[in-house]
């Protein structure tokens, strides 16, 4: 018969080394758990940068293309209904523009067509179109 020491008695089975053998199971198991958890969060924000990235190529790409529209009154089918929405858009934007410097009493200056035209390359927007939207859906929402 084996005598058992006092610390494998009160541990039940296995004794103290079976407990030591069940706590590092389980902070293995945590482990991985975190690790995996750390990938997942990883690959997310990989995902969303890439979006980010590519959306900010379309934007320049959709500039480039209305600037090209402009200057040189190219035609691409299906983006006309684009062409006018920014036009709108355009517009609305100058006229808030005035009415903002006129509540604030300042002196109003109508810009040129050529002006307003370029407008956009000057500084940073915000993207307000979505991009799973149709061409005709654009159009009514302008109307």
């Amino acid at each position: 018969m084996v005598k058992k020491t006092m610390f494998e008695s009160s541990a039940g089975e296995g004794g103290l080394q079976g407990l030591w053998n069940k706590l590092l199971s389980m902070f293995n198991t945590g482990k991985e758990e975190v690790v995996r958890s750390s990938r997942v969060s990883k690959a997310r924000l990989d995902l969303s940068s890439l979006k980010k990235d590519r959306e900010r190529v379309f934007e320049r790409l959709g500039e480039e293309v209305y600037k090209r529209h402009r200057e040189k009154g190219i035609s691409i089918p299906g983006l006309a209904p684009f062409f006018t929405e920014i036009e709108i858009i355009g517009n609305n934007l100058s006229a808030k523009e005035r009415e903002l410097k006129e509540l604030k009493g300042e002196a109003v200056i109508l810009p040129s067509v050529a002006e307003t035209a370029t407008e956009f390359n000057k500084r940073p927007r915000k993207r307000h179109h979505r991009p799973d939207m149709m061409a005709s859906e654009a159009m009514q929402n302008v109307k």
